[in-house]
């Protein structure tokens, strides 16, 4: 571990030296909002969690490398074994190299470069895995400004898993192009192998005034963060209305399976939910800005596999964010109460989610 630190902190300091502009942050806590999905309160016991991120941003090179600890529960020394106690390092960077609007892409996780602007779930504040065209590996990313409001962007990679696992080769494609304030194309083909089609997705947004709209078709739907089971075929909506004047924002998003039918892993053969059951996801949100670092809102979630008896969970999460000295410290935290009516009994989860953020980076 301690090489891990001396290597991660080497690293950040030494791109630092030559960096048009270098940031370095760590989020202490644990909010499954900011962190690795864990909450500082839960249940009975308590959880903690720990985030080292330092970033570069230079003419030629950019880059981050990141350490997450979480699931640390002090109070309980058998969270300390096992797969319970995980520690990450997780870095990306890119390379002009030579050639302008190309740039060579490597890591084990490229975070946001680069995603599908309108795959974002807004009430989640979250790109769902399908709206991350690269995932890690090593490929090429392209950014293209045809003028102050029309920008594409393309991007192809192999992912690490293959690459080093000696398995076949799973590549990632995709493209977004956005004309700002006016609207919005992206498409992804991830997990391609020996010319089958792993998944993929399309989607587009309208903007105007205060508003978006965006609507999204997903093949072979498995992020459950966003929809509660897998989905063959799925779509996806969203509304956003967002003011700074007045500092109101209120968000909603649908997410549906279009029949019951999934994808048995890794075969690609079609199976089918009891009952044509299929899975829904619905969550809306409304937030507040008192324009003096304090935002407050109101998440309501609800999850369900529509058909099957038992399988629904409702989330209710009343939150807070404050941004304070100088946007040196960030504190993020709420009350999360999730009904849960799957399995034999129903039952009702509370959590406190608590995490504080400190940040600083050079002057641009």
């Amino acid at each position: 571990m301690k090489k891990i630190l001396t290597v991660f902190i080497f690293l950040s300091f030494s791109l630092s030296a030559f960096s048009q502009v270098f940031k370095i942050s760590n989020t202490f806590g644990a909010n499954e909002n900011t962190l690795s999905g864990v909450n500082f309160f839960e249940g009975d016991y308590l959880s903690f969690a720990d985030r080292i991120q330092s970033d570069l941003k230079t003419k030629y090179v950019s880059g981050r490398a990141r350490l997450d600890f979480y699931n640390l529960n002090f109070l309980d020394k058998k969270k300390w074994t096992g797969d319970e106690y995980k520690a990450q390092i997780l870095f990306k960077g890119y390379l002009q190299a030579g050639i302008p609007y190309i740039s060579l892409v490597a890591g084990n996780s490229f975070f946001s470069k680069f995603d599908i602007k309108a795959s974002e779930v807004f009430p989640l504040d979250e790109v769902p895995n399908y709206g991350k065209v690269l995932k890690d590996g090593i490929g090429l990313y392209s950014e293209i400004n045809f003028d102050k409001k029309n920008k594409l962007s393309l991007g192809a990679a192999v992912e690490s898993d293959t690459i080093f696992a000696g398995e076949d080769f799973a590549l990632d494609f995709g493209f977004d192009f956005v004309q700002k304030n006016t609207f919005s194309l992206g498409a992804s083909i991830r997990d391609v192998t020996q010319g089958a089609f792993g998944k993929y997705s399309l989607f587009g947004g309208y903007y105007f005034k205060d508003f978006k709209i965006t609507s999204g078709f997903i093949y072979n739907n498995t992020d459950e963060d966003i929809l509660p089971y897998e989905a063959k075929y799925s779509l996806q909506l969203g509304f956003l209305y967002k003011n700074k004047d007045n500092g109101i924002r209120a968000s909603l998003a649908l997410v549906s399976a279009l029949n019951s039918e999934y994808l048995a892993a890794k075969k690609q053969v079609t199976k089918n939910y009891d009952y044509d059951a299929f899975p829904f996801m619905a969550a809306a949100s409304f937030d507040y800005d008192f324009s003096n670092g304090l935002e407050a809102g109101l998440l309501l979630k609800f999850s369900d596999l529509i058909g099957e008896y038992n399988c629904g969970s409702f989330v209710l999460y009343p939150h807070i964010n404050y941004v304070f000295c100088n946007d040196l410290l960030e504190l993020d935290g709420g009350l999360k109460f999730d009904f849960n009516n799957s399995g034999a009994s129903r039952h009702l989860d509370f959590s406190l989610p608590l995490s504080l953020k400190i940040s600083w980076q050079t002057s641009k």
